[in-house]
């Protein structure tokens, strides 16, 4: 495995199971947001001490890997997954997402 690969950390008990840095309440996700909108590697980790330079690597990487898809989404994988999502709150109202969550999250997939 990539060893800045192994930095990213996916824990159900973490962030609700989102890719995060090294175990830590930081997800990928929110720290491409960063750099993507213009805040500099050095200003990021000037902001939280706790992350490394290798954090920030690791991160792209990541969404570099996933993005390598073989197969594109169906276009309708999001009402799929809602569905699915619904069926398995109506089996398990406790294990249940809020469904803003739920339609937030769906949202943000390309």
């Amino acid at each position: 495995m990539d060893p800045l690969l192994s930095r990213i950390t996916i824990d159900p008990s973490i962030c609700h199971g989102q890719p995060c840095l090294r175990g830590l309440r930081y997800p990928v996700e929110w720290l491409l947001d960063l750099l993507s909108s213009g805040m500099s590697q050095d200003e990021v980790l000037a902001d939280y001490p706790d992350l490394e330079r290798d954090d920030l690597r690791a991160a792209l990487a990541f969404a570099a890997k996933t993005t390598r898809t073989k197969r594109p989404l169906p276009p309708d994988w999001h009402l799929r997954e809602l569905e699915r999502r619904i069926a398995d709150a109506d089996a398990d109202p406790g294990a249940a997402e809020p469904w803003e969550t739920v339609l937030v999250r769906l949202s943000r997939k390309p």
